[in-house]
């Protein structure tokens, strides 16, 4: 009898090895999917349970953000003009921030959630602002005629880092205040594509991970200090996205008809691959560190896994979410909440 219950306590530790179980999934993912009538924003608990719908109507609910606290998420709508909405995370007190003919799209908290920085589009001219997270006090930060985008704040606040592009120049990475001075260059030529290339910031807030082109079209993942400027390239790939401890670092590496989601040191050493074949992007930590949320397209569309990063067989161990909607260049397509 000792005997039998030891050899079914090996399975059952097995098993938790196999399925890479370490503690309960952090509780919700916000996601955009199809509907009818446009696209929505659903919540979903990634261990288990049907997604719930949070905007309802017609028009196109994109980009949507958690708040630093988890009590409310901010999106942009497409419904006249794409503008920025707040809502609570159950999707009650939805409120439009901006107004006016142009368009506002990617926006993102700062860290103590009192402010929300975004792009607003007039024609060919994007430009940054800033505002209250209820819309007043709103404030341009850009100057230059071009393209500024994908903002993103600095963990301490501190900085805001975006790409900038002018004229006929190449795309390169900024650094600035949050009162829009002393811009400063930090490097490029950076590949530009909003849902896949975007910088992130290292969880200290010292460093950027970036996308740089080398040669005519080969994508290097390279991280800047952002006082030094001191640059250290470490593989090719994109999509980089730091561990909430700052040691690894998710990313991408594409191949012919087929990307996978790989895990290295922040040094660039112990690459260990996640994901099984197919085309596989946007990998993103969870906010405990334990478990990787990325889209995967296959036949029936593209589909949103968790996969547990301290798995024994990461490939058998995902898990499929829920399915997501296919505009991958409105960032961000999903994100956790804290």
């Amino acid at each position: 009898m000792i005997f039998r219950m030891f050899r079914i306590l090996a399975v059952l530790i097995a098993a938790l090895c196999v399925s890479g179980a370490r503690g309960p999934l952090p509780p919700h993912i916000a996601f955009v999917a199809v509907q009818p009538d446009g696209m929505h924003i659903f919540v979903v608990t990634p261990g288990g349970g049907a997604p719930r719908q949070l905007t309802h109507g017609a028009g196109l609910n994109q980009s949507p953000r958690y708040s630093p606290d988890g009590s409310r998420i901010v999106f942009a709508s497409h419904r006249r003009r794409r503008q920025i909405f707040i809502m609570r995370a159950d999707g009650t007190g939805q409120k439009a921030l901006t107004s006016g003919a142009q368009d506002d799209l990617f926006p993102a908290w700062s860290p103590d959630g009192t402010r929300i920085v975004y792009v607003s589009r007039r024609g060919n001219d994007e430009q940054i602002y800033v505002m209250n997270a209820d819309g007043s006090a709103r404030r341009r930060l850009t100057r230059p005629p071009g393209r500024n985008t994908v903002p993103i704040w600095s963990p301490d606040g501190t900085w805001i880092a975006y790409i900038s592009r002018q004229g006929g120049q190449e795309p390169d990475l900024y650094v600035m205040p949050p009162d829009g001075s002393q811009r400063r260059r930090l490097g490029g030529p950076v590949l530009l594509r909003p849902g896949m290339l975007h910088p992130v910031w290292s969880p200290d807030g010292r460093e950027i991970a970036y996308v740089v082109r080398v040669g005519r079209a080969e994508q290097q993942i390279s991280v800047v200090d952002v006082m030094t400027r001191a640059h250290r390239r470490l593989t090719t790939g994109y999509a980089p996205h730091w561990s909430p401890d700052g040691r690894r670092i998710a990313f991408v590496v594409p191949r012919v008809g087929d990307s996978q989601i790989y895990v290295m040191n922040s040094n660039g050493t112990e690459v260990t691959r996640l994901t099984p074949a197919g085309a596989n992007m946007l990998p993103t930590w969870s906010p405990d560190g334990q478990w990787l949320a990325y889209i995967s397209a296959g036949s029936g569309g593209l589909g949103l896994y968790v996969v547990p990063v301290g798995a024994v067989e990461p490939r058998r161990a995902r898990r499929w979410v829920a399915e997501v909607a296919g505009d991958l260049s409105m960032l961000p397509v999903f994100s956790w909440g804290p």
